[in-house]
């Protein structure tokens, strides 16, 4: 009964604490953030809303439920958040204001809408250097700048943790329609 109460009181710790973490998924070779909103109106009237936005470059499909297309130039904006995020006092991946392009899909439900950037590329103009050689980082996919050969996610838990509140903080930004619009659980 104490493992079972102590279990619970763990969960209910680690809910509270990595909600907003939640919608940024960090799998073996696999990143995309993701998040589900609740709106008012009509499925027909919300799927009007995000074509008229601008949002996407090109649409690839559109039908009653879904809209497919490719984003260009997202911002990532950090600079706004509060407070701003920081990982031993520098910032970590990216610089504040880097550009990523990617698929974004909308899937609609009556009275809610489930939106996922995925297939991320960085459009900055990033170069590393590893061991002397310089390495340029442009137009390279996220996932392989993520993630090490074997799947895992190169850096730490909080480095993890860092880039789950940044992507999430500007995505949630650049993607999530304005008004009444409310952020939910990823509960589809």
């Amino acid at each position: 009964m104490k493992r079972l109460s102590a279990t619970l009181i763990l969960a209910a710790a680690l809910f509270a604490s990595g909600g907003a973490f939640a919608q940024v998924h960090i799998e073996p070779h696999n990143f995309y953030w993701q998040r589900v909103v609740e709106y008012r109106g009509t499925p027909s009237a919300m799927r009007d809303r995000i074509i008229a936005s601008g949002i996407f470059s090109d649409i690839q499909r559109t039908d009653s439920t879904m809209i497919v297309g490719r984003v260009e130039n997202v911002l990532l904006n950090y600079a706004t958040m509060e407070p701003e995020p920081r990982l031993f006092s520098l910032p970590i991946f990216f610089r504040n204001g880097e550009k990523f392009s990617g698929t974004l899909i909308y899937e609609l439900k009556q009275g809610r809408y489930r939106v996922t950037f995925k297939n991320l590329i960085y459009n900055g103009d990033m170069v590393l250097n590893v061991n002397g050689v310089s390495v340029d980082m442009r137009d390279q996919p996220v996932n392989r700048i993520f993630y090490k050969s074997d799947g895992s996610f190169c850096r730490g838990a909080r480095a993890r943790q860092f880039a789950c509140e940044v992507f999430d903080y500007s995505f949630s930004n650049s993607f999530i329609l304005k008004s009444d619009d409310e952020q939910q659980s990823d509960d589809w």
